[in-house]
C-alpha cells in the first residue's frame, strides 16, 4: 500500500516531526515497565519486561525459586512461563484479592493447573538480604515471608514520553497539538490488543477526515 517503514530510528523532536508531515500519531504504547522504589538496587529483582525479553532470547540461567508480585495477566504469563521452563517453585504474590482479581480466569486456572503458589490481597512492605521479601495482607493482620531467587515485578507498564513533552492523565494522553493524534494504550480504555486495534483504526478516519479526505 506505499507505507514506508524506518526502523532503528529515534525520535528526539516532536515539533520538526509535525513541520516535516501533514499529521503525526503518536502509538508508543506503555514501554517503560513500573517499579517499586522498594526494589531500587536489588540485584535480584527484574521487570516482567526485561524477564520476558530473556526467556525470548534464551538468556541467563534458571531460578530456583522465581517470585513474582502483582495481579493480572501479565502476571499470570510470567508464573506459568516459569514453570514450562522447569523453575522448581514458583511464588505469585497478588495485590488483590481473589474476588477482586485483574487477570482472567483462564490464565489464573492455567497458573493453578501448573502448580504455582498464588497468596492473594498482599504488598511487599521490606526486603532482606538473601532475596527475602516481607509482605503484609491489606485487610488482615497477616505476615508472610517469601525467598527467592528471582523477583519479578509485574506492577504494570506506562508511556515513555519524556521527548514529545505531551501530557497524560490517568494514563492517556490529552490536549494534542494541532495535526497530532494518538492511538493504542495512549487512548484505549483497556490496554489489550483488540482496544489498541479498534484505536488504530478510529485514528485513521480521523487523521483522514483532518487531512480533507471523504
Amino acid at each position: 500500500m506505499g507505507v514506508e517503514i524506518f526502523c532503528n530510528e529515534e525520535v528526539h523532536d516532536l515539533s520538526k516531526l509535525r513541520s516535516d508531515f501533514d499529521a503525526v500519531i503518536v502509538a508508543t504504547g506503555y514501554s517503560k515497565a513500573k517499579t517499586l522504589s522498594l526494589f531500587d538496587g536489588n540485584s535480584r529483582c527484574v521487570t516482567a519486561v526485561e524477564y520476558l525479553k530473556k526467556v525470548k532470547t534464551r538468556s541467563g540461567k534458571l531460578p530456583k525459586h522465581l517470585l513474582c508480585i502483582s495481579g493480572g495477566d501479565v502476571d499470570m504469563d510470567v508464573c506459568t512461563t516459569a514453570k514450562k521452563l522447569g523453575v522448581q517453585q514458583v511464588t505469585d504474590v497478588v495485590y488483590e484479592t481473589f474476588a477482586e482479581f485483574k487477570g482472567s480466569k483462564s490464565e489464573l486456572d492455567l497458573a493453578r493447573k501448573y502448580g504455582v503458589s498464588i497468596y492473594d490481597g498482599f504488598v511487599p512492605v521490606s526486603t532482606e538480604r538473601g532475596g527475602i521479601v516481607n509482605f503484609k495482607h491489606r485487610f488482615v493482620d497477616n505476615l508472610i515471608k517469601v525467598k527467592a531467587d528471582l523477583i519479578v515485578l509485574t506492577i504494570g507498564q506506562d508511556a515513555d514520553l519524556g521527548v514529545f513533552n505531551l501530557q497524560t492523565e490517568n494514563g492517556t494522553l490529552c490536549a494534542l497539538p494541532d495535526g497530532v493524534f494518538a492511538a493504542g494504550d495512549l487512548v484505549a480504555e483497556e490496554k489489550t490488543v483488540v482496544y489498541g486495534v479498534a484505536s488504530g483504526k478510529r485514528v485513521a478516519e480521523e487523521v483522514d477526515a483532518y487531512l480533507g479526505g471523504p
